[in-house]
């Protein structure tokens, strides 16, 4: 950061920059119209298509201080860590648009609303399709987006199908490409989708009797080797956690409490009509809308989208470090993520522009490539008792050339040196 700014080492020293992190947030609307609007004259953004999703990092340490910093569902399997819940907006293209910082034991349903609300204040009202996961709107929601004239294309829960199965039945496949079929059926103002996808199915079901297997296998052991039922208990309680909902598919005959387990009063069977229930599921994906006019694999195409967002938070969380948080006040935390966010900002400015002049090379391939110009500090001491001091990078090769010619970007000159009088620096 000193070279940067040309200033001397204690300008730029550890503490300071953390102090820095106090000042920032009260620019961050500012910052996300302002990019908003330099993508739209750089790349000709479109954002009638939204993306929205929801992750969590967690923390290291308590943060008992931090507000935002609550134990919950976790996804990263840290249960045991404090954690926030970060929103996430971002274009077709992966340009992230807008995000939140939410409490961790936030409620993925509750948060659509308050969403839809900032981004119309913040970019103005437009006509917009939203995406999303099945596990965030809710009918109150969805309600809503009909009434103010808001499409929507979302995940709805597979048990939602036997609503529609008899209508599904009557209605012809489509083949939307090598692996995936898709149909749909229209109910009062929307359009129901449903996808069934081969290669998917074949991995469900691997999981499923994966899952199976080793359930099966640990209620033998149970019956075998516990009579102590509190113990017993616990163990059912892992098996049945590591099963999922594959543990539906086998019948229990428990204990009664207090009484030692054995073979007469434990029993176990394989559900076969539970588990046919089951895979007739697996790999399929119901999906629902308000647009009109589009059919079954255009809704599909369109919802396979929300894969953009998902490649977002892997790079914020590998590529951006984004997790674990190690702050301790409130502010710096969300100041974390902002820099974060603007981090992600750059690193698809980067990628779109690789897209026009450089296809085929990713925005890591780049970094890591330009990252062998070396930045270098030469001390030389004179004769008269001073030290000239030379920042240099070393020469761009043939490779850098050709990529800074492409992404029309040019390096900065040599800085010039600077002579100390006095003393030495090694």
């Amino acid at each position: 950061m000193d070279v940067l700014l040309d200033c001397d080492f204690a300008v730029a020293e550890k503490n300071r920059l953390y102090r820095c992190l106090d000042h920032i947030l009260a620019h961050k609307e500012a910052l996300c119209v302002h990019l908003k609007t330099r993508w739209e004259t750089m790349f000709d953004l479109d954002d009638t298509i939204l993306l929205y999703d929801l992750t969590r990092t967690y923390f290291e340490g308590m943060c008992q201080g931090i507000g935002k910093a609550k134990f919950g569902r976790s996804k990263d399997r840290r249960s045991d860590c404090r954690q926030i819940l970060i929103a996430l907006v971002v274009t077709p293209e992966g340009f992230p648009i807008d995000y939140e910082v939410l409490p961790g034991n936030t409620s993925e349903k509750t948060t659509l609303t308050g969403l839809l609300s900032k981004i119309e204040k913040q970019y103005g009202k437009a006509r917009r399709l939203w995406l999303m996961d099945r596990g965030i709107p809710t009918e109150e929601s969805l309600s809503l987006m009909r009434e103010t004239g808001i499409d929507y294309l979302v995940g709805t829960p597979r048990q939602l199908l036997d609503e529609f199965q008899e209508r599904l039945l009557e209605v012809d496949w489509q083949q939307a490409n090598e692996s995936v079929r898709v149909k749909q059926v229209k109910d009062q103002g929307e359009t129901s989708v449903l996808a069934c996808s081969q290669s998917r199915r074949a991995k469900e079901r691997a999981m499923r009797k994966r899952k199976i297997r080793a359930y099966l296998i640990g209620l033998e052991k149970l019956q075998k080797n516990y009579r102590d039922r509190d113990r017993f208990m616990k163990r059912l309680g892992v098996l049945q956690h590591e099963a999922g909902s594959s543990k539906h598919c086998v019948e229990l005959t428990l204990p009664p409490e207090g009484v030692k387990v054995s073979a007469e009063n434990f029993h176990y069977r394989f559900n076969a009509r539970s588990y046919q229930e089951r895979i007739y599921r697996d790999g399929t994906c119901f999906l629902r809308t308000n647009q009109t006019g589009k059919g079954a694999i255009e809704l599909w195409q369109q919802y396979m989208l929300q894969c953009h967002v998902e490649q977002a938070f892997k790079e914020l969380k590998s590529d951006l470090s984004i997790r674990p948080i190690r702050h301790h006040l409130e502010e710096r935390v969300e100041a974390h993520v902002f820099i974060a966010f603007m981090s992600y900002c750059l690193q698809m400015t980067l990628r779109q522009k690789l897209r026009q002049s450089a296809h085929g090379l990713t925005s890591r391939t780049a970094l890591e490539l330009f990252s062998k110009i070396k930045m270098l500090d030469v001390y030389i001491p004179t004769a008269d008792y001073r030290t000239i001091h030379l920042q240099r990078y070393t020469q761009p090769e043939m490779e850098h050339k050709i990529l800074l010619d492409k992404l029309k970007m040019t390096l900065p000159g040599q800085a010039p040196p600077k002579i100390y009088r006095n003393q030495y620096k090694k």
